[in-house]
């Protein structure tokens, strides 16, 4: 490697040459709440070591979950668990009603299923029911019911058209009244209105993008040389530390580094953003406080209110920022920003759900809808790549999902970052010390602004 990364918010020059690691690699503790659970307290959640080998075993232990009520939880044993046809029917309300859509198409059960449905709307009038065809033969019956007029026949007697009648009732389905239909239709809603909103839950994404984001770390070209933990800490378990119990956290991360390789470098990873207002600046000088301890630097993320007030050169903490950097140990942090395209929103033309017909966004997409991961991890993935090389292309990343939406007769490629900087922006934030992370307009892939001066 050419050298360590100069880890600076925007106030000490960049690109200054460094004490080279060796080229022994890193090791990288990642922090984040990879649990979703408050229990135990976090002083007693271990320090696991992690690679792409142990991951799945790594993560059947921490067994992450999501709390959906009273006594209510849904766990993730495995990445594919994120997905909602791993876990629709381990939700009894759901489950209960793709129940009741099965019992509306199927005619044996559709009225006792319909009036379940009414029950919960005794005001509402039953939707009109078609009546049947008024003086139908029994031939016009059998071609409505079997789909083709029989032959004629000769007149049966009372005993062979029993029989018939005995033969064919069994086969012969009776059609799901409109009515039926538009209950299984309200259903259908319902469902997707409940899916949509669990994905799109704090809870449910901050532990869904981790995981993933995670995942595409470890399976980055030369992760396998590096070293990789993880310690279970949500960003208010952090504040909480900060202000309550700071030693603990750094002998805690002191104690596990007295097993390290000599030569390697230490680099803390954090899964979460900060925006440098007088709430998180404590807990910005903690991160920092825990990096000079371990000897480390500290990657994080920017929030969307600390990237627009460095945007506007009128604002408080815009002119205030090199007394903020100072206050914070800034020249061992570093915060990306913004976030990243995780995954493809699910959808028929992406990722269809099983037995629904389920949209997670709309056309065009609203950021809101879709999956972002920490840009912080973006940054991990380039010091990885620039342990095997460093030039202008080490800083791209064409890996990162991509779908298209029509609009105005063309299709338009979804930007893969949450915000989209323009050049100017970009540069912008990137004198003041953040990394930037930059989309393509019509173009696959993300960039990290000027990644390769910084080793």
């Amino acid at each position: 490697m050419a050298g360590g990364i100069d880890f600076t918010m925007g106030f000490q020059t960049r690109g200054a040459q460094r004490k080279s690691s060796g080229g022994e690699g890193y090791r990288v503790y990642v922090l984040g709440s990879f649990s979703g659970r408050h229990e135990p307290a976090w002083p007693q959640r271990p320090i696991r070591k992690i690679d792409v080998d142990n991951f799945a075993q790594v993560m059947r232990k921490i067994a992450p979950s999501i709390e959906l009520g009273p006594g209510s939880a849904l766990a993730f044993e495995a990445i594919e668990d994120f997905h909602p046809d791993a876990w629709i029917g381990k939700i009894k309300l759901l489950a209960d009603l793709q129940q009741l859509k099965r019992d509306l198409h199927n005619p044996h059960n559709a009225e006792q299923a319909a009036a379940k449905i009414r029950a919960f709307f005794p005001a509402s009038a039953p939707a009109p029911v078609p009546a049947e065809p008024a003086g139908e033969s029994q031939e016009d019956m059998l071609e409505r019911l079997l789909g083709k007029r029989p032959e004629a026949t000769s007149p049966a007697t009372d005993s062979v058209e029993q029989l018939i009648r005995d033969m064919v009732a069994p086969h012969v389905a009776k059609s799901v009244s409109a009515e039926h239909q538009a209950l299984a239709a309200v259903v259908d809603a319902t469902i997707s209105q409940f899916i949509a909103t669990l994905l799109h839950s704090p809870d449910f994404r901050g532990l869904e993008a981790l995981w993933l984001a995670l995942r595409d770390l470890l399976n980055e070209e030369g992760a396998d040389a590096q070293q990789w933990f993880l310690l279970d800490l949500s960003q208010p378990e952090l504040a909480q530390a900060a202000q309550n119990e700071p030693d603990t956290l750094k002998q805690k991360l002191a104690a596990h580094l007295q097993t390290a390789d000599a030569g390697r470098q230490v680099l803390l990873l954090g899964d979460y953003t900060f925006n440098a207002d007088g709430q998180d600046r404590p807990t910005l000088r903690y991160c920092s406080a825990l990096a000079a301890a371990c000897h480390a630097r500290f990657v994080t993320a920017a929030g969307h209110e600390l990237a627009a007030n460095l945007l506007d050169p009128a604002s408080a903490t815009g002119q205030q920022w090199p007394e903020i950097c100072a206050e914070v140990g800034g020249e061992r942090l570093m915060l990306a920003y913004p976030g990243i395209l995780q995954r493809l929103p699910y959808g028929a033309k992406r990722d269809p759900l099983q037995g629904l017909d389920f949209e997670e966004c709309g056309v065009p997409p609203d950021p809101a809808e879709l999956l972002w991961s920490n840009p912080a991890f973006l940054a991990a993935r380039f010091l990885v790549k620039a342990e095997q090389t460093v030039d202008e292309s080490t800083g791209f990343f064409g890996d990162v999902p991509a779908f298209s939406y029509p609009q105005d007769g063309e299709s338009v490629l979804q930007a893969a970052t949450e915000v989209v900087l323009n050049e100017k922006q970009a540069h912008q934030l990137w004198d003041r010390g953040l990394m930037p992370v930059v989309s393509f307009r019509q173009r696959r892939g993300v960039k990290l602004l000027d990644a390769a001066t910084l080793v």
